[in-house]
């Protein structure tokens, strides 16, 4: 019996013991195979073959025994039972060349993304109607051209397609009317202009749930043409923005408010909309986002915006709306104090006093610079939480800067060209999270701290220009993000101090001119911000001081756009470093002590368009490497101890020079004829030089 028992059990426990071993080799032999269907990887090397892999992102698909299985391959999706491909995702591959008909043995696709390459104002292939299984088409900013082929309209099972910011063009939307499964449309950018039928293919669409047609050019469709609905969709965002030919785009929306119920989001910006706003919103109780910028609006705002009891955004900026702004805002009474968040109203007529703005509770955006607000800002009418950007300059709003500490989230305060007076309180430094600030031109405004003052922020951006300044801000020394500065215009007398380096090293713009600023700007080797880094190439203007010393700090970096020295004291040679700075446009070095020649090294600024070296004591000749700065406008090398002849190539190297000024120099021998091939001159100074001979004919003056 126990034998029994013994042989009945023995293959159990075998089994259970082997078990492990053959799950084990099960998955060896599993992470082995290769899924990939041999018909499907042949196509996709036949595509790779067509086209050009500039970045090297399809390097995964190869021939070799360890890459063999496509399914792994970058871009590629399967389908986990059947094996077949079913996704070619070639998002921003940087791809150039052409699309094989290849991809037609993918047959069993669904995703198609061939977005942000680089086809080279090729067609879209007709053929990839064919793909009948898509599911979402992504050819958007894919450099495709010429028209969109009507066979996309074969694409019956198709819910997603984006074709936005090519230069593909439709004459009509025929194909749309066969979409009716399409949930997203994105034809942003793209020439709609002769489309006259674009209103009736979307309302074909009956499962659209997102629409954008921005700069389209629509054509413009008479009330009387309107199609008729006969059914609802979901569409919850629209975008018919910058269509101009749609002036009247508020009257269309009673049509899109009858195809749908459930508008979230509507963009009609900058469509030359003219008159009042209309009651055309007031029953879209699920709207959320409403831009109406840039627009011909007049009036003011309807009171049942109040109601719009989910709206968070509401753009109105760039308009003509006029009125008392305490007027506009209690037509925002209501529902909608609780749940905005983005309230832009700038530049429009508005006027009066700034309103108590605490009751919208949930603001973090708003935005009334450029209209004609005036009287001062009471601190109780900011009690705004979580409001990150405050923008109200160029109004006539006066008195002090308000207490704004109980605005803890603020981080960009922008407060220019008012008439603002007083001394800036030190409140302003608890505001922690504070990035930029702009105070500039209120020439009545007062903003000197204690020299131990520590503000709780660190800012990136600082404009104090045409304030009351007199001294260096002993504050910006514990600035460790400044990126950009402007204390030009500001009464400054004051030394720069030695600490103002470790800031000027870190700097991608400064504007210090027009001032008193006197003693050794900072040298600059420390590494400075890359390239692109807040504004990209950097600026510095000085110019209008009382600054010594040399220049030599111009070698210390490599991204200098704007270089305005002129009107100080400095002296030396011009270092000869300016093979480094290709990426200079414009050099005044005038009103100085400069001496020296001219570096040769400028013939390497090939995007210069001004140099301004004006009033120094510069000798020698002009350098022959300057003919190379052919996008020159204006050369002034007047007053100055330069010599030689007028050189022969100026005539041949500058097509865009505008002014040429030489005088109060010692250049000698006649007038070079071919300053005649100069097509743009209109100013030419050689006066108070040794030239002589004839004047060339083409510059003589004639009379009237």
């Amino acid at each position: 019996m126990k034998c029994f028992w013994l042989l009945a059990v023995l293959p159990l426990l075998l089994l259970a013991t082997l078990r492990p071993i053959l799950a084990h080799s099960s998955q060896v032999n599993n992470s082995n195979r290769v899924r990939c269907l041999e018909r499907e990887r042949q196509a996709l090397l036949n595509i790779k073959s067509e086209l050009v892999d500039t970045y090297g992102r399809l390097s995964s698909w190869d021939n070799d025994e360890s890459k063999r299985d496509c399914c792994e391959w970058s871009g590629i999706q399967c389908h986990n039972q059947t094996n077949h491909v079913t996704r070619l995702d070639l998002y921003s591959f940087g791809l150039r060349g052409k699309i094989s008909t290849s991809l037609l043995e993918l047959e069993h696709l669904r995703y198609l993304d061939l977005s942000q390459n680089l086809f080279e104002q090729a067609r879209v292939p007709e053929f990839i109607g064919s793909l009948t299984k898509l599911r979402h088409l992504n050819l958007g900013s894919a450099n495709f051209y010429r028209p969109i082929p009507r066979q996309i309209g074969n694409l019956s099972m198709l819910l997603y397609f984006d074709i936005s910011w090519t230069g593909c063009y439709s004459e009509n939307l025929d194909w749309v009317f066969n979409l009716g499964s399409l949930e997203f449309l994105n034809l942003n950018h793209t020439n709609l202009s002769r489309a006259n039928n674009w209103l009736e293919a979307v309302s074909k669409l009956t499962s659209i749930k997102e629409l954008r047609l921005h700069d389209t050019s629509l054509p413009e469709i008479p009330l009387s043409l309107l199609p008729e609905i006969n059914g609802s969709s979901p569409l919850a965002i629209l975008d018919l923005s910058r269509n101009p030919n749609l002036s009247n785009s508020l009257k269309l929306i009673h049509w899109f408010s009858n195809l749908s119920t459930g508008l979230i989001s509507i963009d009609l910006s900058n469509n030359n909309m003219h008159g009042p706003i209309l009651d055309v919103f007031e029953n879209m109780i699920s709207l959320e986002y409403l831009n109406l910028g840039r627009n011909n609006l007049e009036g003011g705002l309807p009171k049942y915006f109040g109601n719009l009891s989910s709206l968070t955004v509401l753009h109105l900026g760039l308009n003509y709306l006029a009125g008392d702004i305490s007027e506009l805002m209690m037509n925002l009474s209501g529902p909608v104090e609780k749940k905005l968040e983005y309230l832009k109203l700038y530049y429009n007529n508005l006027s009066g006093l700034l309103p108590n703005m605490s009751r919208f509770s949930s603001l973090s955006t708003l935005r009334l610079q450029g209209n004609q607000l005036s009287g001062t800002i009471r601190e109780d009418y900011l009690q705004l939480p979580h409001l990150t950007l405050l923008h109200l300059s160029s109004n006539r709003i006066t008195g002090p800067v308000p207490n704004l500490s109980f605005c803890s989230s603020l981080q960009h305060l922008y407060l220019a060209e008012n008439m603002l007076n007083g001394t800036l309180t030190p409140s302003i430094g608890l505001l922690s999270r504070l990035r930029v600030l702009d105070l500039s031109v209120n020439k009545f405004l007062e903003v000197e701290f204690s020299p131990h003052w520590v503000p709780l922020f660190q800012l990136e951006y600082l404009s104090l220009r045409r304030c009351k300044l007199w001294n260096f801000p002993t504050w910006l020394k514990t600035q460790k993000r400044l990126a950009c500065i402007d204390i030009s215009d500001n009464e400054v007398s004051d030394m720069i101090p030695s600490w103002f380096g470790g800031i000027a090293s870190k700097l991608i713009y400064m504007n210090a001119s027009n001032n008193q600023i006197y003693g050794f700007f900072p040298d600059l080797r420390d590494s400075f911000l890359p390239p692109n880094s807040f504004f990209g190439t950097k600026v510095l203007d000085i110019s209008r001081n009382k600054i010594s010393g040399s220049v030599t700090f111009l070698c210390d970096s490599r991204e200098w756009k704007l270089l305005d020295l002129s009107d100080n004291l400095f002296s030396g040679q011009i270092p000869d470093c300016f093979t480094n700075l290709r990426s200079l446009e414009y050099l005044s070095l005038a009103n100085n002590y400069l001496s020296g020649e001219i570096p040769y090294s400028f013939g390497w600024l090939s995007d210069l368009t001004l140099l301004h070296l004006h009033n120094n004591t510069l000798s020698g000749e002009l350098p022959t490497s300057m003919r190379n700065c052919t996008g020159l406008e204006m050369i002034d090398v007047g007053d100055n101890r330069l010599t030689g002849k007028i050189p022969d190539w100026i005539g041949d190297s500058f097509p865009e020079l505008r002014f040429l000024i030489l005088r109060s120099n010692a250049f000698y021998g006649s007038m070079p004829s071919n300053l005649c091939r100069l097509p743009n001159l209109q100013i030419l100074d050689i006066s108070s030089n040794k030239v002589s001979g004839a004047i060339p004919e083409c510059l003589k003056l004639t009379q009237p």
